[in-house]
């Protein structure tokens, strides 16, 4: 059995890059799908909403590539097929541990690690975190940290270039966001930090 590997964490704290890193490497095996959100959605009963979430990602996906008029290439089948695994996982509409190990597993061939990348996991309990380190002889939760402040400032960044229709920054939703962000990230920083 391989080593599952959580990456739990802040946003914006490197997260993707650790994903894309470990991703090429030969001994890893992480599906398509960085963020799958599985234990924060079972805690909160949300596996509903990321059923359809989902789904709809996945029609999008497909609708893409139609309008395209072309088959997809081997990175484009790869997201489309783990879509619809993680689609399947979801569609029990409950806890399934191994449905989730399985999908982890699935394609792994002779990797020593698979695992998955979601930042969320470090604001849940403690209770849940313990459940998490048990769901394998195996287990390993890194946390990742960055310098709140850069954090912050990568977060905004990234908002004030998500464009309005018209193709223009939004600074009125930027602002509302950051407003939002710094007093949410004052508890989840402090929530956090319990894990250090």
């Amino acid at each position: 059995m391989s080593v599952v590997f959580l990456c739990v964490g802040a946003a914006k704290a490197g997260t993707t890059w650790l994903h894309r890193q470990l991703s090429e490497h030969p001994e890893c095996h992480f599906r398509t799908i960085k963020e799958l959100h599985y234990f924060d959605a079972v805690d909160a009963g949300r596996l509903e909403k990321q059923l359809d979430h989902h789904r709809a990602m996945q029609a999008e996906m497909k609708s893409r590539l139609s309008g395209w008029g072309r088959r997809p290439n081997h990175v484009q089948a790869a997201r489309l097929q783990d879509r619809a695994d993680w689609i399947g996982v979801l569609a029990s509409g409950r806890e399934n541990t191994e449905g989730y190990l399985n999908y982890l597993n699935t394609g792994a061939g002779q990797a020593r690690v698979v695992g998955e990348m979601t930042p969320a996991y470090a604001l849940l309990s403690e209770a849940r975190l313990a459940k998490m380190a048990q769901i394998a002889s195996d287990v390993r939760i890194l946390f990742l940290m960055r310098d709140p402040v850069e954090r912050l400032w990568s977060h905004v960044r990234m908002m004030a270039g998500r464009r309005d229709p018209q193709g223009k920054v939004n600074r009125g939703r930027t602002g509302a966001h950051l407003k939002a962000h710094a007093s949410r990230r004052r508890n989840a920083d402090r929530q956090a930090l319990r894990l250090c």
